[in-house]
């Protein structure tokens, strides 16, 4: 077969043309190769505080922005005092009688516990939340019994205890501390809030509260006696203070949705 120089001509002269009239008519191109693009991380997804606290602000002014008495790390029981001593002085022919009993439950310590405290109850307080310290109004209690009846006494503190409750606040709160080796702090927390007229439970759940957005650290490699090993650093773990804020935002939720 033969081929002209003017056919050869003609051919050179089209070639571009023809291409682009390919690409203009939306022909499929051949697919050009490129490195993949290596996926995007997010960080864990973490409580939504904003919304959390927007939501209880609105089911608090429901309420009717009750006061709420926080028990740290004890409970308002049904267990009656038992005496563990008993004293009779007769002074001025007033008669002073003890009574007194201790729950005693592990925690955190006074620095530890304070940061806890701290850290449950800035938001509430931030947010217009009346909180009542449940030793302060026990205090207040005893010494109007005291000024009424002219005699200091120190009577059954739970018989204190409750009348604090109903003159003071409108709810409590208990937080208690139960021992979990694989938990931020040490403890699980077992929450309830309960209405002081009625003794209604409004609220009850268990807590160990996660911290996604504190992942582990990368691992890094080491020079050893045996060469290069691969260490992995433990996770950062939460403070006590972000624990008790974590777990205030919980509680937050928990009584958004029965206010």
């Amino acid at each position: 077969m033969k081929f002209s120089a003017r056919a050869l001509l003609i051919n050179w002269v089209l070639l571009p043309f023809t291409a682009v009239q390919l690409q203009a008519s939306g022909a499929q191109q051949m697919p050009m190769y490129t490195q993949p693009k290596p996926p995007v991380e997010r960080p864990p997804a973490g409580i939504d505080k904003t919304s959390i606290i927007s939501d209880f602000s609105a089911a608090y002014e429901r309420a009717g922005k009750p006061k709420i008495a926080v028990f740290w790390n004890r409970k308002f029981d049904d267990q009656l005092s038992q005496w563990e001593a008993t004293q009779r002085i007769n002074m001025n022919q007033q008669i002073t009688e003890t009574r007194a009993q201790r729950q005693n439950r592990s925690g955190l310590g006074e620095s530890g516990g304070f940061d806890f405290s701290a850290g449950y109850s800035q938001d509430f307080i931030l947010n217009g939340v009346q909180l009542i310290d449940r030793p302060a109004v026990m205090r207040f209690v005893e010494r109007k019994t005291a000024m009424e009846t002219g005699r200091e006494t120190v009577a059954d503190y739970q018989k204190v205890e409750a009348d604090a409750l109903i003159g003071f606040a409108d709810y409590f709160n208990e937080i208690v501390f139960v021992e979990r080796q694989d938990s931020e702090i040490g403890f699980e927390f077992l929450v309830s809030v309960k209405e002081v007229s009625s003794g209604r439970v409004v609220a009850m759940f268990r807590s160990n509260p996660r911290f996604p957005e504190k992942p582990a650290p990368e691992p890094v490699w080491l020079v050893t006696d045996n060469g290069y090993q691969k260490v992995y650093p433990e996770r950062m773990k939460a403070t006590p203070g972000e624990v008790g804020e974590r777990l205030a935002l919980e509680t937050m939720g928990a009584l958004s949705k029965v206010w």
